[in-house]
């Protein structure tokens, strides 16, 4: 009886041992989907599912509080962050990974001096810790200080365990703090091949493509990050232009429709469209979405140079030089606001101020001939010959080839009685095929 007993006890000991020991792997998995899910894939609604469910089963693991925290701070939660992490902390006071994602939320927060202080304690704690260097880089980029960045995200890669971000965020550097895009399509390239469901490796993989012209290699990036779960208003504009830069206009709407879908104060939604409509023919839709754009980027002083574009096209010339000045007033310097406003000027027979806007227009661009034409033609209009002459001069000075200088130069002749110089402009004109 005693032997029986003691079978029994050994088994139920042995039932408790493979129930714990299952329970320890379950933890094990989550805790590794937990990290797959939040540094490879991004997936972020599926991150904090995952840390609720596991500090359901267990409130004292210390790592889905840090990863719940972690998804606070990206929601722009702040004090509920804090609490969790101040409690994985509690938990685990020598977690290295605690004290590097912390550091990125007091880096959030403007709080740099804290933010850095604990990413050096984590990288103290754990000097071979690739997350930690990691972070500490994403917090010098956020200062500003590019090069420490960059002396960080390279430790990162060469220790175990570092995320995508760390080659991601140095190719991003390397391409816009260097200038070497080759360099940083090498690490893009690299991204992709060791984490090929991390999205943002594609998303700037095409970046580079589409700098070089490579439209269909920079569409097919942008599609692959899509694919895996890259779901942000700015991909679908990217891969929108993509679609326009290879005459797939239908596609490109719709991406840019879905990025305002996504994103309903994207202005580079709206903006883009805008282009993609007019060259479409559907100025009425084109206009809509700049007007789009201003009200939420008021700023964008294209906008109301496109739109002044259109309005002039439809002759509502009022509303085109308002457009035009209100480009001027954002950026006084804009030679294009002001060439543009002095033809629309002169097309309302304002001829004096459209030859000031034309005269601004030289003092900013002085060798664009194209300037001096169009202040010859309302010097002329004004009956002004001879300013005329010195105008359509100047234009065929910096452009030998001007035709339409030479005839327009010719009929300034003309008007003063000057037969043979107005005959050899015409002859000049007729060679160049005016």
């Amino acid at each position: 009886m005693r032997i029986v007993k003691m079978l029994l006890l050994l088994l139920i000991a042995y039932a408790v041992t493979i129930i714990t020991t299952a329970q320890d792997t379950d933890l094990t998995a989550k805790l590794d989907e937990l990290a797959y899910r939040y540094s490879v894939r991004n997936d972020f609604e599926r991150t904090l599912a995952l840390a609720n469910a596991i500090l359901e089963f267990d409130d004292t693991i210390a790592e889905a509080y840090i990863y719940r925290a972690s998804i606070y701070r990206i929601n722009r939660e702040f004090d509920t962050a804090i609490v969790d992490f101040d409690r994985a902390l509690e938990l685990a006071p020598d977690s290295a990974l605690g004290y590097s994602m912390r550091a990125r939320l007091h880096s959030d927060m403007g709080r740099f001096e804290e933010a850095l202080a604990d990413a050096d304690y984590a990288i103290e704690l754990d000097g071979e810790n690739a997350i930690a260097y990691n972070n500490r880089g994403r917090i010098y980029q956020d200062m500003n200080r590019p090069a420490e960045a960059m002396a960080d995200f390279t430790q990162a890669i060469e220790l175990d365990g570092y995320p995508p971000s760390s080659l991601i965020s140095l190719g991003i550097l390397t391409r816009d703090i260097s200038g070497d895009y080759d360099a940083a399509m090498e690490l893009f390239a690299r991204a992709i091949e060791e984490f090929p469901e991390h999205p943002y490796g594609y998303y700037h993989h095409g970046f580079i493509y589409s700098a070089y012209g490579y439209h269909a290699e920079a569409l097919a990036d942008y599609t692959a990050a899509i694919e895996t779960g890259l779901e942000t208003a700015a991909v679908y504009v990217n891969r929108g232009l993509e679609y326009y830069q290879l005459g797939e206009t239908t596609e490109a709407i719709a991406d840019l429709s879905h990025a305002i879908e996504i994103d309903p104060q994207s202005d580079d939604g709206y903006y883009n469209r805008a282009i993609i409509n007019n060259f479409n023919g559907d100025t009425e839709a084109a206009i809509a979405d700049y007007t789009s754009t201003i009200e939420i980027n008021p700023m964008r002083y294209q906008a109301y140079l496109n739109r002044g574009n259109l309005y002039t096209d439809l002759a509502k010339y009022e509303l085109a030089i308002d457009d035009y000045t209100a480009a001027l007033e954002i950026w006084p310097e804009f030679v294009l606001a002001l060439s543009n406003r002095g033809n629309t000027y002169s097309l309302m027979g304002d001829y004096e101020s459209a030859i000031a806007d034309f005269d601004h227009a030289i003092a900013l661009d002085p060798y664009n001939a194209e300037h001096y034409y169009d202040r010859a033609v309302d010097e002329g209009n004004l009956g002004n010959y001879e300013a005329a002459i010195v105008s359509y001069t100047q234009a065929i000075e910096l452009n030998p080839n001007y035709g339409a200088a030479y005839g327009g130069r010719a009929f300034a002749f003309g008007e003063l009685g000057m037969v043979e110089e107005a005959k050899a402009d015409i002859e000049r004109a007729a060679e160049l095929g005016e």
